[in-house]
């Protein structure tokens, strides 16, 4: 850290800062942090940085990963993306995603981006930004991992809807390896669903089976695996279908896929 710092300030002796904006923090890669009132990027990656005393430049090399609050920028895009204004967003998503590629926003860019690309019906465009970030390196997973874990989400849906379930896959193998479960619900869920579209009743079963076992009551989303789960086990008679559909009533008694199994009573589906 020492050797570290002597360089830092080394550097701000020949090379002048220029501010944009906002406190943030970067992280070393000897994992000590540096706090900063002011942070900006160059498009090569390198960081200028004031700590509220003296101004410093960090060369791409010296740093894991950096993190600074929303930016104004990107607030205003989410806002015009709600309000349906689709080509503004895209332009200001386009534009943030590269002002912030090294400053923490990456991903969530790119996924604002991805999202009024596809509210213009121009899918194969929101595909392709989200492809581009697909084998990035996630240095700060507590911070980052989320926003590239939504873009893979957006991205799988496309390929599934495209019929490329080869690529859909894939792109769920990585969230695999979310360290938030509700990543790992969604990724074996999809799974399944692409298994048993293949005819494939095994490995879709046990997909499910690994989302509800990944997942707990506080996510909505293992709702969906433990039905399909129980679904399949009563379709080939196995008494622990039982099991799952009191799982699924006392972990989401006001979830809609209760209200479709009390369908199915009353209907007498569940008695075939």
């Amino acid at each position: 850290m020492k050797f570290l710092k002597t360089a830092l300030i080394i550097l701000s002796m020949i090379i002048p800062f220029f501010t944009i904006a906002a406190d943030g923090l970067i992280m070393l890669k000897d994992s000590s942090p540096l706090d900063a009132r002011e942070i900006s990027a160059d498009k090569d990656g390198n960081l200028y940085y004031f700590d509220g005393k003296q101004q410093f430049i960090v060369p791409k090399s010296f740093y894991s990963y950096v993190r600074i609050p929303k930016p104004d920028e990107i607030k205003r895009a989410e806002d015009s993306l709600s309000n349906g204004q689709y080509p503004e967003a895209e332009k200001m998503f386009r534009d943030a995603a590269v002002k912030y590629e090294y400053l923490g926003w990456k991903a969530f860019c790119v996924f604002g981006l991805a999202k009024a690309l596809l509210m213009q019906e121009r899918r194969d465009e929101a595909a392709a930004g989200i492809e581009k970030i697909s084998k990035d390196h996630i240095d700060d997973p507590d911070f980052a991992q989320w926003q590239y874990m939504e873009a893979f989400k957006l991205l799988a849906g496309i390929y599934v809807q495209q019929n490329l379930d080869e690529k859909a896959v894939a792109v769920l193998e990585e969230m695999i390896a979310a360290e938030k479960s509700e990543y790992i619900v969604f990724a074996y869920n999809l799974l399944g669903d692409i298994a048993l579209k293949q005819g494939k009743a095994d490995a879709a079963e046990l997909n499910y089976l690994q989302a509800v076992i990944y997942g707990d009551k506080s996510i909505p989303a293992r709702a969906e695996s433990v039905f399909k789960l129980a679904e399949m086990l009563k379709k080939r008679k196995d008494a622990t279908s039982k099991l799952y559909y009191e799982i699924l009533k006392k972990d989401y008694p006001d979830s809609d896929w209760v209200k479709k199994v009390s369908e199915q009573v009353n209907t007498g589906v569940t008695g075939k």
